[in-house]
């Protein structure tokens, strides 16, 4: 009878357990012999090994398809189905072209660095590690850096680190600017200010974040039961080059809501910045009090416009100067406005 079992993953694909038992009770199967069935399943049928889903659901597969574009696939629809902790990790890193320089790991994850009860981080890097779904390298210019397998999406760009360097350059500007832009509207204590960088990952709440700033204003400072003033905190994340969807914000809504459930957490504030959110995101963002901002929103249309043209001149400088000789000085005098840029540029 566990032919019944490979029939089905052979013709359906890849499959959590709880979705195999419906379609085998649609065949006629009883609830308890289509349970039986799949955990005596064996031969060609395979178990991914190292990741659970929800009330130790398992993952099954015909063997012949592990690491296929079906696979994939079918993963990533049973991971975002079942609000699964891989899934936000996924979801944030396919939005960064499938690469990130390993230092950002933590942030985009979704998950904590150490939180009882919680898959850490550093857990599922493993895992994913582990199923191959992410591989790592070093760039003589970027150091240690993950990838995605290329298989898992066919979106992703052919050369993802030609992107990243454009990403993260622009990123650094704009989070430069997000830090002066907190520093004068005195929203955060002005010399604790915290972007990301290669040698600083600021964390808040056992989560880390592109930055963390804490703030001594109402209604953030609250005074503790000595008469002591303790901070609230503003934090912050920022992805550019990309329209975020539902399922891509879903990491950042998970951090929140977290810290957000521990009534011994400081009053925080949360900001996703981003060049486009898609209305199911942007709706889900602010249903969850956070606020959703773009580049042009905070610093207005130049900047905000400068950026982009800095990610389309970085991702193919060589068209991008024949075209328009002018774009580099150009983009210094937009940017100029930035504490930082320059050096940047």
């Amino acid at each position: 009878m566990s032919s019944a079992v490979q029939a089905l993953l052979s013709s359906q694909g890849p499959m959590p357990s709880a979705d195999l038992a419906k379609r085998l009770e649609a065949t006629g199967v009883t609830a308890v012999n289509a349970r039986k069935l799949i955990q005596r399943a064996s031969g060609a049928v395979s178990r991914l090994s190292g990741v659970r889903f929800p009330r130790n659901e398992q993952f099954l597969y015909i063997g012949d398809d592990f690491g296929s574009s079906k696979f994939w696939k079918s993963l990533l629809k049973a991971f975002d189905a079942r609000s699964s902790v891989y899934g936000w990790a996924a979801n944030a890193l396919i939005a960064r072209s499938g690469a990130i320089p390993s230092y950002q790991f933590n942030i985009i994850s979704g998950a904590p660095l150490r939180m009882k009860g919680q898959v850490s981080a550093e857990s599922i890097r493993q895992r994913f590690e582990q199923i191959r779904f992410l591989s790592s390298t070093t760039l003589k210019d970027l150091g240690p850096c993950f990838l995605i397998n290329p298989a898992v999406d066919d979106q992703l760009p052919d050369n993802p680190f030609s992107a990243l360097r454009a990403r993260l350059l622009a990123e650094e500007i704009l989070l430069d600017a997000l830090r002066d832009w907190v520093r004068k509207l005195g929203l955060g204590s002005y010399n604790r200010v915290e972007i990301r960088s290669s040698q600083l990952t600021p964390s808040f709440g056992q989560f880390c974040w592109d930055l963390v700033a804490p703030s001594y204003i109402p209604p953030f400072a609250r005074f503790s039961g000595d008469g002591k003033l303790q901070p609230g905190f503003i934090v912050c994340d920022a992805v550019l080059g990309v329209e975020l969807s539902k399922p891509q914000v879903g990491y950042f809504i998970r951090k929140v809501s977290t810290l957000r459930q521990n009534r011994k957490i400081r009053p925080f504030l949360a900001m996703l910045i981003a060049e486009h959110f898609s209305q199911e995101a942007f709706s889900a963002l602010k249903q969850n009090g956070i606020v959703a901002t773009q580049p042009s929103a905070l610093f207005g249309q130049t900047v905000g416009r400068a950026l982009r043209t800095l990610l389309s001149t970085l991702s193919n400088a060589a068209a991008a100067a024949a075209a328009n000789p002018e774009v580099v000085s150009i983009l210094f005098k937009d940017l100029s406005s930035i504490e930082g840029a320059a050096g940047n540029l």
